[in-house]
């Protein structure tokens, strides 16, 4: 009982005697039940978009479709970047309108490289597109509403703006995808065998 009562404090911040006193009269916390106690305790703190975080960075499957997903971001990045100096050099347009047409040029991008490469889905791509879509509007909801605030209220130089969007903006679109888009549930029920590359 000591040894649970030990483990739990490391789980359950800011314990106190009476939550542990409250767990041992559930017999979540009996000699009997030992480290299932603890795991319960663990698997219900980690439920929602921080439970998604702690499977990306435990489970080697998830690990490494989110490293695929950073380089195509990356690239997807590069090429906004490129369009959106275009636009807003060359064709002189205001950087929150640039912004959008840069957005959706590196879409198209995006889509075939987190579709094939980093999430290796199997669905078809009637499925998958309009769900992408959904989420590149997300996206560009997001992306679009930091640009404006930080060039239109707060002044800023549209490239602190563009700073801030790919630090905000690729976490947010990796938990939509993966929870949404390209879900593994989804992938199994297509009845296609795997993509390998």
């Amino acid at each position: 009982m000591k040894s649970v009562k030990i483990l739990l404090s490391f789980i359950i911040p800011f314990h106190n005697e009476s939550i542990l006193a409250a767990l041992s009269q559930r017999n979540l916390c009996s000699e009997s039940l030992g480290m299932n106690a603890a795991k319960k305790i663990s698997q219900n703190r980690r439920s929602g978009a921080l439970g998604l975080l702690d499977t990306v960075f435990t489970d080697r499957r998830a690990a490494a479709s989110f490293v695929r997903f950073s380089g195509v971001g990356v690239f997807a990045t590069l090429v906004h970047l490129l369009a959106l100096n275009l636009l807003v050099l060359g064709a002189g347009l205001h950087p929150t309108l640039a912004n959008m047409g840069a957005f959706l040029s590196a879409f198209s991008i995006s889509y075939v490289g987190h579709y094939y490469f980093s999430f290796r889905s199997r669905q078809n791509h009637v499925a998958a597109a309009p769900k992408f879509f959904i989420a590149a509007l997300i996206g560009l909801t997001l992306n679009t509403l930091t640009f404006a605030v930080m060039v239109n209220l707060l002044q800023l130089h549209y490239m602190i703006s563009f700073t801030a969007v790919i630090l905000i903006a690729p976490p947010v679109m990796f938990l939509i995808s993966r929870k949404f888009v390209f879900s593994p549930a989804d992938d199994a029920a297509s009845g296609e065998p795997p993509i390998e590359l």
